[in-house]
């Protein structure tokens, strides 16, 4: 019995322990597709926000009427 553990252990890739390089890519890969896709969700929605925000306050120092949605 013991015999057939060192057997099936040393087929196993001389007991080799942790991640391997192709668990790691898969992983940054998972983290760059969510990264990516909140970017994007959230880059359009900011740059709504932030164009907004600038046509408020320019029309404010030039004294003009503020555009609809300034509060």
């Amino acid at each position: 019995m013991l015999q057939t553990l060192h057997r099936l252990q040393a087929r196993s890739g001389d007991g080799e322990r942790g991640a391997s390089l192709v668990e790691y890519a898969l992983l940054l890969a998972l983290v760059v597709f969510v990264c990516v896709g909140a970017l994007t969700y959230f880059g359009t929605e900011n740059s709504t926000s932030t164009d907004s925000s600038g046509s408020c306050i320019k029309a404010a120092y030039a004294g003009e009427a503020l555009p609809a949605g300034c509060d």
